[in-house]
C-alpha cells in the first residue's frame, strides 16, 4: 500500500499563511501542519488548530528566523546584534559542532516546546525551518528534547530523488552521483538512520516533487508525475502554501513557491490521482 503524508511548513508565522494552510486542508490534500511557536501568528494557529482538530500539528522548531522564545542571554551564540536568529546559511556553520552552542539549541527548543504544551497542542511530530535540525548540533538538541517531552515522530531531512524512466540516462546518473553523495546528502542519511535507531516512528522517504525528472511545464502535472514514482510504504511531500503578498518578507522565489503549493495541494485533479491510484492520505499522527 502507498501512503502520502502532506505536511505544510510555517503554520504560524503570520495569520495569512494560517489561513491558507487551513485552506488547503479543507479543501484539499493536507494533513498535517508545523507550528512556529517564536512567530507573530502563533497565537491565532493555535486557535484556528483547536478548531479544525482534524489537522494534525507538530512542531516546526526554529533557529533561524524571528526572535527566540527563550531569554536572549541564555542564546547569545545563536542570536545577531539584533537579537534575532542568525540567518540560516550563517546559523548553519555555527552549528556544525560544540558543546556550548548544542547547550545553547537544547535551551531555546526545550523553550519552543514548552511554550506549544503550554499552549494546550501536544504536537504529533517535530520537523525544522531550513531543515536546521539536520545540522549535527541542533540535530542532536532535537532529539533529547524530543525524547524529554515523549515526542516520538519525526521527519526525515534526506530527500529520496526519483526520475522518469524516459530521461537522459548519462545526465541523470551524473545528476544522482553528484546530489546523492554529497557531504550534505551523506549526513541526513545518517540522521534518518539514527531517529529510526534511537526509537523515532519516521516516513520511510521525503521526496521533492520538482526534482522529479523531466520537468512538466504544469505545477500540477509536474506534482502528479512525482506521484507516479511513490513505492509502497510512507512517503512525505513537504509544502509551503500562502496567499498573494502572504507574507511581505519573501524572496521572489518563495513567494512564487506559496503559491505554486497552494495551487497542488487544493488541485481537484490532484485529489482524483490519488483516489484512483489508491494513494492513502495520512497525517503523522497515523504513523506506527
Amino acid at each position: 500500500m502507498k501512503y502520502l503524508i502532506t505536511n505544510s511548513d510555517d503554520f504560524g508565522m503570520n495569520e495569512s499563511i494560517t489561513d491558507a494552510i487551513l485552506e488547503t486542508h479543507l479543501n484539499g490534500i493536507m494533513t498535517s501542519t508545523t507550528l512556529m511557536v517564536n512567530m507573530p501568528g502563533f497565537d491565532y494557529a493555535v486557535k484556528k488548530a483547536k478548531e479544525n482538530t482534524t489537522l494534525g500539528v507538530g512542531i516546526h522548531f526554529n533557529l533561524t528566523e524571528g526572535k527566540p522564545v527563550s531569554s536572549p542571554n541564555l542564546i547569545p551564540d545563536l542570536l545577531d546584534e539584533n537579537g534575532l536568529f542568525k540567518i540560516n546559511a550563517i546559523q548553519r556553520k555555527n552549528l556544525l559542532a560544540g558543546k556550548e552552542i548544542y547547550k545553547q539549541a537544547y535551551i531555546e527548543l526545550k523553550a519552543q516546546l514548552e511554550k506549544m504544551f503550554d499552549s494546550g497542542i501536544v504536537p504529533t511530530h517535530f520537523d525544522s525551518h531550513h531543515h536546521i535540525t539536520g545540522v549535527p548540533m541542533a540535530f542532536k538538541a532535537s532529539v533529547d528534547v524530543a525524547n524529554e517531552f515523549n515526542i516520538e515522530k519525526a521527519r526525515i531531512t534526506n530527500i529520496d530523488f526519483r526520475y522518469a524512466n524516459k530521461y537522459n540516462g548519462s545526465i541523470l546518473t551524473k545528476f544522482k552521483r553528484e546530489v546523492l553523495n554529497s557531504p550534505k546528502a551523506i549526513v541526513h542519511k545518517w540522521n534518518k538512520s539514527k531517529l529510526r535507531s534511537d526509537g523515532f516512528k519516521t516516513p520511510d522517504t521525503k521526496i521533492l516533487p520538482t526534482r522529479v525528472l523531466p520537468l512538466q511545464h504544469d505545477e500540477v502535472e509536474q506534482f502528479i508525475q512525482a506521484l507516479t514514482m511513490l513505492k509502497p510504504g510512507v512517503t512525505e511531500i513537504s509544502f509551503h502554501p500562502g496567499y498573494m503578498n502572504s507574507n511581505p518578507y519573501d524572496t521572489v522565489n518563495t513567494a512564487s513557491l506559496r503559491i505554486r503549493d497552494f495551487n497542488v495541494a487544493t488541485s481537484k485533479k490532484v485529489k482524483d490521482y490519488l483516489s484512483e491510484n489508491q494513494i492513502k492520505l495520512i497525517s503523522f499522527k497515523d504513523l506506527r
